[in-house]
């Protein structure tokens, strides 16, 4: 049995720095449902830590959320780790945390050995929480099933309050390749 060795230590702070494009921004309350596929290079193309997917954060009323000091997030996405793609979670109230899925349990999805993955984020049918949902494939491109990956039961306990809800699709390198500095991640959404 071969052992990876372990990832690099995380930071020691919850960075909230991504570039992100907003889908929509809108009412806590209203929240019910958001999906994408997400689709990144070969992974002798990638880096320790690539990344794209999905990201929700709540905010108070009114709060810029590039500027907002007590936001909560959920992102799930394809995140590279290890020498492997991961299919990732990481919820944030105060402090994050994260699970990961590895890619590999979805088969051979990804056109040329693309990773690719379906993830949703949908509101419980009862109580404060919203769950995290990995779209397994069917045969010959059926949709598959889903499969549940992660339970936030803190996610809409503001919602009362009248806090916002922002849902962007984001894509990271946070680390580059010596010599390979200006390499952009490109990924497909």
């Amino acid at each position: 049995m071969r052992i990876p060795p372990p990832p690099p230590p995380p930071p020691g702070h919850n960075a909230f720095s991504v570039p992100l494009s907003h889908i929509s921004r809108g009412a806590l309350s209203y929240f019910r449902r958001a999906r994408l596929t997400t689709t990144l290079p070969p992974l002798r193309d990638l880096n320790l830590y690539d990344q794209a997917g999905l990201l929700l954060a709540i905010t108070r009323p009114g709060a810029a959320l590039e500027e907002a000091t007590e936001a909560q997030w959920l992102k799930t996405d394809i995140a590279v780790m290890c020498g492997e793609a991961w299919v990732s979670t990481v919820g944030c109230q105060c402090w994050a945390d994260a699970s990961l899925v590895p890619w590999s349990v979805l088969g051979d999805v990804g056109e040329g050995g693309w990773p690719s993955a379906t993830v949703e984020v949908e509101r419980a049918e009862k109580g404060k929480a919203v769950w995290v949902y990995l779209r397994v494939p069917g045969r010959g491109g059926a949709e598959g099933r889903r499969v549940p990956i992660r339970e936030l039961t803190w996610w809409f306990a503001e919602e009362d309050e009248g806090w916002e809800i922002s849902v962007a699709v984001y894509a990271a390198r946070p680390l580059r390749k010596e010599g390979a500095e200006g390499e952009a991640l490109n990924v497909k959404i």
